[in-house]
């Protein structure tokens, strides 16, 4: 049965099944006695903070920037300036006791049969680092140009078991992270793993990049759910900006309840997704902002963090 034509209930089904297989595999959140521990400020995944810093720290004072901060996870974003720094990058986030919780790994249409040159070279860093973490993979839109719904479903399965045969026995994870249109909706990612046949492959979604799917936002994470390991949050409102501090829209309240009373246990993420600015304000402002949204959430455990 194509993906596309599949009833609702059966993709809920399935998902459910997957959960289950992968509930020992999945990285979550302490949140066993109360769900709205995903906030706790000690388990923020830093997101955006390298090509976005007007600053242009270096690895090691990227590193005491999130000491300061009291933020101990990050996800490694990059440019190709970048790529040559990524061993030193390890290095200085283990010895500040920082989790690269996981890499950035963007794929466009020079992927065909084998992987880009920045692609292997960004494996074997993290490989020789002996680095246990997760690929962010997403795909350009380009990538499906001109191509219909199951032949955009292959096209992506067969450069995912490129990366997967390269990093499956080095302990590393992938996750599919919403970039927008065709690949941002969450019920194809879910199409793509469900053929990629890969139990413990998760979803990251990003509230930054839902703007024009936010009508079906409840439906898609409880699609998602059961492989979602990953929400970076955002200010958001329909008619504002793309990049918002947290609590400066109208819409991300609700979309953060929705999150708890679903029972999402994965990881929470903040931006520093500003490109003129100093990151370490723009991760401030969004903590603060958070901080304020527990308050009006009445959310008391999480908040004990945040003092």
């Amino acid at each position: 049965m194509s993906y596309r034509k599949r009833p609702l209930i059966i993709t809920l089904l399935l998902s459910y099944f997957a959960w289950i297989e992968i509930a020992n595999a999945q990285p979550l959140s302490n949140v066993e006695k109360d769900p709205t521990m995903i906030f706790a400020k000690q388990d923020l995944v830093a997101w955006c903070i390298v090509p976005y810093d007007s600053v242009e720290r270096d690895a090691a004072q990227r590193m005491q920037m999130l000491n300061r901060l009291g933020i101990t996870k990050y996800a490694w974003d990059w440019r190709q300036k970048h790529l040559k720094t990524l061993p030193t990058e390890l290095k200085e986030a283990e010895k500040h006791n920082i989790e690269v919780t996981a890499i950035w790994f963007w794929v466009d249409q020079r992927v065909q049969d084998t992987l880009t040159a920045e692609h292997e070279q960004i494996l074997q860093d993290v490989i020789s680092a002996k680095l246990k973490t997760t690929l962010w993979i997403s795909f350009d839109p380009a990538f499906f140009d001109a191509l219909e719904h199951d032949q955009k479903i292959e096209k992506a399965v067969k450069v995912l078991r490129i990366i997967k045969s390269k990093v499956e026995n080095a302990g590393i994870k992938l996750a599919l992270y919403n970039h927008g249109e065709w690949f941002g909706n969450p019920l194809n990612q879910l199409a793509i793993l469900d053929q990629l046949g890969d139990p413990i492959a998760g979803i990251v979604y990003n509230f930054h990049h839902a703007h024009d799917h936010i009508d079906q936002y409840e439906v898609y994470i409880r699609a998602a759910l059961p492989r979602l390991w990953v929400v970076n949050l955002n200010g958001m409102q329909l008619k504002g900006e793309k990049i918002m501090p947290i609590n400066s829209g109208d819409m991300e309240k609700s979309m953060i309840k929705t999150l708890v009373d679903l029972g999402y246990k994965g990881k929470i993420g903040i931006l520093g997704h500003v490109e003129d600015k100093d990151v370490e304000v723009v991760l401030r402002q969004n903590i603060e902002g958070l901080k304020n949204m527990l308050i009006s959430l009445d959310y008391k455990e999480p908040l004990k963090s945040y003092q």
